[in-house]
């Protein structure tokens, strides 16, 4: 079994990476990172389920220690992905998709090279504000706030290798698992060329 792939999947706030999420992850072989937090467990949440929960001083002492692969501070929580559950489910030969804003995604494709990053993109900005209204879970700030990190996401395309328009939910999870299926297949392809 070879090495497996790091999928980075970027796009934003309700674009449906969670819904293309739920449709991808029952494939075999595939792991969802966890991330881990300083933030408290909600009810019903489990260390190493959700997030790995650390304290403050451990969540630190890992970022000093080179241990994370990109973190932040998010609404006075530290949030961050760990290098050694990435390297582990890798070596493993399972495949790693991680659901992650646009600037912890460049700090991924740092520590990890050989990730392949896909944006997720809704068809315009109208149909992103209108999904954003429709699910009502932010007030009229929050939601301006999330539009104006929208237009800063969306000029970062460049740096993503794949970009998948969310117009239709089972297509567009239909396009990164296929993403995910030719690029094992590249991967398999160049090792037999190396006859290593």
């Amino acid at each position: 079994m070879g090495r497996g792939i790091l999928l980075v999947l970027s796009g934003p706030s309700g674009v449906g990476k969670s819904s293309i999420l739920k449709r991808l992850l029952p494939q075999d072989g595939l792991v969802m990172s966890i991330s881990c937090t300083t933030r408290p467990p909600r009810p019903g949440e489990k260390d190493g389920g959700e997030y790995f929960f650390l304290s403050t001083q451990e969540f630190m002492r890992r970022v000093a220690a080179g241990e994370m692969a990109e973190y932040a501070e998010v609404f006075g929580n530290l949030y961050g992905t760990p290098k050694d559950f990435l390297e582990r489910n890798l070596a493993a030969g399972r495949d790693v998709i991680t659901d992650i804003d646009v600037q912890g995604a460049e700090k991924i494709k740092q520590a990890f090279p050989q990730a392949v990053m896909l944006f997720v993109a809704p068809p315009g900005r109208a149909e992103l504000e209108k999904r954003l209204r429709t699910r009502s879970t932010e007030n009229e700030p929050d939601l301006l706030r999330r539009l104006k990190t929208a237009d800063e996401e969306m000029s970062r395309l460049h740096m993503y290798d794949y970009i998948v328009v969310n117009d239709d939910l089972d297509r567009a999870a239909a396009v990164v698992s296929a993403v995910r299926t030719a690029e094992r297949a590249k991967r398999e392809k160049m090792m037999e060329e190396l006859s290593w």
